[in-house]
């Protein structure tokens, strides 16, 4: 008890406790789940902003390239009549092919069949060619150091015009506009990305921003800056220029070669083009099979979508568990995340849930078994210290007795030498019988003792078990028939041949018949003891009786050491607890089985089965 109660104290407890402390930190688990995987989707919503931004970059230096290009091959001249018309051929995400004057930003003539077809597509955008100050979202190319000394310094009229702002002033006006005061920002689009190699970032983007708050409440960096499309395509090289409208997103791309610094070719791009060729840029993918990512255009609807699994089609795309913008060359357009299902934060933390609960439930039944088994074994403990007292008494008691006996009748001989014959012969029959009465008490001790040591070895032979029986049987008889017993003995005519320890297997039978002799009283019916012996593929053993027999429930303790199926005291037959378990010992040594069964018409029956020889 003393060690289930400090197990319950030190071991337990605590874990009763740190499964409260568990049980409690569930909901903050499921918090940190949450918030865990929309960290996760944010970053692949940033990715994907990133991502698409370098997209609309790459087209920018894929212009420039092109252009570059179609000048390698033909004149200034000749490619400024017709640019329409090859740049389309070139590049097909143009919608228009644009010449324009760097100084006033007017377009330039083309020949036919460019000129019909620029001449409408100005007359439908016209609203974009105006001399007046306009709101742009505009992502402008550093110069590149060399190019800039090698380009003419542009000149510039010294008396500037509502419709002649260079991008700086407009700047320094929106810096300045009080209501509502602003923030100006100039700072590269793609800030978030890994460096690129030198000659990418030579030519990277940066963007004209001023903060602002956007659809769906959150901090914008992307704000449009009022100026004139002569002006800043007057003061960059090379950048790209968007407005959002109610149809789509118009977008100019626009680059002045370094030796041609008086003509600056520029680009409309095609909405369903720029949205089918970033439908199908494949470093976008979505960030598991839980969810869809998409880039929203400026009215919040779908300009492409990635899935790992069946296409997503949610009831609205306005509300995003996650949304990053993308930058000024999409403005106000962004790449966001959302849950095809809105319980999975739920499900993710359920099944956290039940795993806590698994572990939880599982340490609660190992502690409680652990305190089961220790429970157990303080109990058997206790019974064995228990036993163990009552086999000292009994051990004592049984050596009391027998010494007491020789004792007495030597006396009695010693006192009276000249006694009859008749008495001393009983007198020293009682001797004999006393000390062999305490020599199997003695052996049966030591051999327990060996037994409990790992230090019990056989000497094994052939024997005749028959003839083994034979002596054993009378040996113990006249003490059996003085107590009241008949001994009947059914033996085979032949002898019976096995391999086996003479001395242990005699102890087994003398154990056995001692047994028969303490238990086997019966009030009302004969006092018998039936020795049987039977040859066959096993050789059977048996000792029975017509006592009363063991008490039901008892049939496996007998078998335990210290264990007896009278209670001592209450029968008044001594005993020391350990006969029928070195017995079954001795037997398993030999290979064979001892085995407890009632008696037909009462009793007890004991059986020793051998392997034949």
């Amino acid at each position: 008890m003393r060690s289930a109660t400090l197990f319950l104290i030190a071991i337990l407890t605590p874990c009763a406790a740190l499964c409260w402390m568990a049980w409690r930190s569930m909901k903050d688990e499921a918090r940190e789940i949450q918030n865990q995987r929309t960290a996760f989707y944010q970053q692949a919503a940033d990715n994907a902003a990133r991502t698409a931004g370098e997209f609309v970059a790459g087209q920018l230096r894929t212009f420039r390239e092109t252009v570059d290009r179609l000048l390698a091959a033909e004149s200034p001249a000749e490619l400024r009549s017709h640019f329409h018309q090859s740049i389309r051929n070139a590049w097909p995400l143009a919608e228009a092919g644009l010449v324009l004057d760097t100084a006033s930003g007017r377009l330039l003539p083309q020949t036919e069949p460019s000129e019909p077809l620029v001449t409408a597509f100005v007359a439908r955008e016209g609203w974009f060619f105006q001399e007046e100050p306009q709101m742009f979202f505009l992502e402008i190319t550093s110069p590149d150091p060399s190019s800039i000394q090698k380009r003419p310094k542009l000149a510039v009229r010294s008396e500037k015009t509502a419709g002649e702002h260079s991008i700086a002033d407009a700047l320094e006006e929106l810096a300045h506009d009080a209501t509502p005061p602003a923030r100006v920002e100039s700072a590269p689009a793609t800030a978030a990305a890994p460096a690129p190699p030198k000659a990418v970032a030579e030519e990277s983007p940066r963007s004209v921003a001023l903060a602002q708050k956007d659809r769906t409440g959150a901090q914008s960096q992307v704000k449009p800056v009022r100026t004139t499309l002569a002006a800043f395509i007057a003061r960059d090289e090379a950048g790209v220029a968007s407005v959002p409208r109610d149809n789509g997103l118009f977008t100019f791309i626009w680059y002045r070669p370094p030796d041609l610094p008086g003509i600056t070719f520029a680009a409309a791009i095609e909405p369903p083009a720029l949205r089918a060729a970033l439908a199908w840029h494949q470093p976008i993918t979505a960030p598991d099979d839980d969810t869809c990512l998409a880039v929203l255009d400026h009215l919040g609807q779908p300009a492409a979508q990635w899935t790992t699994g069946a296409a997503f089609t949610p009831d609205s795309w306005t509300s995003p568990l996650t949304a990053r913008e993308i930058g000024a060359a999409l403005p106000r357009w962004e790449a966001a995340v959302f849950l095809r299902d809105p319980a999975v934060f739920t499900k993710a933390a359920s099944g956290a849930r039940w795993r806590l609960g698994i572990i939880v439930t599982a340490s609660i039944l190992v502690a409680i078994t652990g305190a089961l088994f220790i429970l157990r074994d303080a109990r058997r403990s206790a019974r064995d210290a228990r036993l163990k007292t009552d086999f000292v008494s009994n051990v004592s008691h049984e050596l009391k007795t027998p010494l007491t006996s020789i004792r007495m009748f030597s006396d009695l001989l010693g006192s009276n030498p000249a006694a009859p014959p008749e008495k001393t012969k009983r007198y020293a029959e009682v001797i004999a019988t006393e000390a062999a009465r305490l020599t199997r008490l003695i052996n049966n001790v030591l051999n327990f003792s060996r037994m409990e040591g790992g230090r019990e070895e056989l000497q094994t032979a052939p024997l005749d078990l028959r003839a083994l029986t034979l002596e054993t049987v009378e040996h113990i008889r006249p003490q059996l028939e003085r107590d009241g017993f008949a001994i009947h003995v059914a033996l085979p005519e032949d002898a019976v041949m096995i391999k086996g320890d003479a001395d242990a297997l005699s102890q087994v039978l003398l154990n056995l018949l001692s047994n028969a002799g303490k238990y086997g009283h019966n009030e009302n019916g004969p006092h018998e003891i039936t020795v049987s012996l039977a040859a066959g593929e096993l050789v059977t053993l048996s000792v029975a009786d017509r006592g009363p027999g063991v008490p039901r429930g008892q049939e496996r303790r007998i078998f335990e050491k210290f264990q007896r199926a009278h209670n001592t005291l209450a029968s008044g037959t001594a005993g020391s607890g350990l006969g029928l378990t070195i017995a079954r010992r001795l037997v398993e040594a030999h290979g064979g089985k001892l085995e407890y069964s009632p008696r037909d018409g009462g009793g007890a029956q004991f059986s020793m089965n051998l392997p034949a020889n």
